[in-house]
């Protein structure tokens, strides 16, 4: 394949692996994991409700937490 075909694709794949991950997630039983307890306050906060710091999140992928 020529250069130019390639640079276009290799861009885009760097791209999507450098981007964070800004979502809380749902995992079980009303535990969420974000990346940031700020994250998990904001979202908390959108529900009316305070966040309630569980621990760290397996693999330190964030944090756990449940709207409290």
């Amino acid at each position: 394949m020529k250069l130019r075909c390639l640079l276009p694709l290799a861009l885009a794949l760097l791209a999507g692996c450098s981007t964070p991950a800004t979502e809380v997630v749902r995992l079980r039983d009303g535990v969420l994991r974000a990346p940031t307890h700020a994250e998990a306050s904001t979202y908390c906060e959108g529900l009316k409700t305070s966040a309630q710091p569980i621990g760290k999140a397996p693999g330190d992928t964030g944090i756990l937490f449940r709207c409290r």
